[in-house]
């Protein structure tokens, strides 16, 4: 049975919160797409400051992973870092 776009959503953040635990925070989903058979979902997250002076002072480090989904068993392929601009084309 093929994976629709809310579970594939689910399973990815799901796996990033059991890999990372409650060190992040502001985990949101930020792109989903479907190329073949594989759900492509980036998980977007703020990293801790560790001073607190920065903490007031600086916005929170975004930081971004892609979690890839099989269409078809919706097993996790894969999770990596998604870095911004990096292959992308503007149209």
């Amino acid at each position: 049975m093929a994976t629709d776009i809310k579970e594939a959503s689910r399973i990815a953040t799901t796996y990033f919160s059991d890999n990372y635990g409650a060190k992040f925070f502001n985990l949101a989903v930020e792109e989903i797409e479907r190329i073949g058979n594989v759900w492509h979902i980036t998980i977007g997250y703020d990293l801790p400051n560790e001073n607190a002076l920065a903490t007031l002072s600086q916005q929170p480090r975004r930081q971004y992973k892609q979690i890839r989904i099989n269409n078809e068993t919706s097993a996790v392929i894969s999770m990596k870092i998604r870095e911004l601009g990096v292959g992308q084309v503007d149209i």
